[in-house]
C-alpha cells in the first residue's frame, strides 16, 4: 500500500486517520471538516471496501452483498459517512436494506444553523443549481434573496459548507459535489423547516 493513503475508520461515532493500517493516533472527529480542509483522499474501490468492511467489524453487523454493492458505488466520502451513521443502530444484525438518510442530513444543516444563523437558506438555492453542476450568482442571494452577505461569507471561508469562486470579475458560489447536492436537495423538499425563508421567496 502507498504510504501516503489514508484509510477512513469509524470507531464510536468518530473518525480516524490510519496509514498503513497502523493508527497514528490523528483524531480528527469530523470527516467532512477534514476533507474541507483540503485534505484529499481518492475515493477508490478498495479505500471503500475497507472501511465498510471496518465498519461490519465494529458493529458486528454484516452488509448483504446487494447492499454492500449499493454502498460501494457511492462516490463521495461525506455521503459514505452519512450513510453508515444512519446504519449505527444496527449492531449485530444482518443488513438488508438502507436506511434513509434524509434524518441524518438534516442533522447536519441544522448543526450548522446552529452556528451560522440563515445558514439552510444560504445553503438551499446553491445546492438546488449545483445539483447540475451550475454555480449559483452570489449576487443572487444578496440582491434577489436577500441573504446576508456576512453569513455568506463566514458559511464560505470559515465553515468552508459553500465554495466561492470568481470568473471575470463576478463571483460565483458551489457546493463540495453534485451528488451531495442532489441529496440536500431532497432533504430540503422532504422538511419544511428546512430554507424557509428561500423557499417562501
Amino acid at each position: 500500500m502507498n504510504p501516503f493513503i489514508f484509510i477512513i475508520i469509524l470507531e464510536k461515532g468518530s473518525f480516524f486517520l490510519e496509514e498503513n493500517q497502523e493508527r497514528e493516533g490523528a483524531y480528527i472527529g469530523d470527516l467532512d471538516r477534514r476533507l474541507k480542509e483540503a485534505i484529499k483522499i481518492k475515493m477508490e474501490y478498495k479505500i471503500k471496501k475497507k472501511i465498510i468492511n471496518r465498519f461490519e467489524e465494529k458493529l458486528n453487523c454484516k452488509f448483504i452483498d446487494y447492499i454492500k454493492e449499493q454502498l460501494l458505488r457511492i462516490g463521495n466520502f461525506m455521503l459514505l459517512s452519512f450513510q453508515l451513521d444512519v446504519h449505527e443502530s444496527d449492531k449485530g444484525k444482518t443488513i438488508k436494506c438502507l436506511n434513509p438518510i434524509n434524518e441524518r442530513v438534516k442533522d447536519y444543516i441544522i448543526e450548522l444553523k446552529t452556528k451560522i444563523p440563515s445558514a439552510d437558506d444560504i445553503i438551499l438555492p446553491v445546492v438546488v443549481t449545483y445539483q447540475f453542476e451550475v454555480p449559483m450568482r452570489r449576487t443572487f442571494l444578496i440582491a434577489e434573496l436577500g441573504l446576508d452577505d456576512e453569513r455568506i461569507i463566514k458559511i464560505a471561508e470559515e465553515e468552508r459548507e459553500i465554495l466561492p469562486y470568481e470568473k471575470k470579475g463576478r463571483q460565483y458560489l458551489t457546493f463540495h459535489h453534485s451528488e451531495v447536492s442532489r441529496v440536500f436537495v431532497e432533504c430540503y423538499k422532504k422538511f419544511d423547516d428546512l430554507g424557509c425563508l428561500t423557499k417562501k421567496d
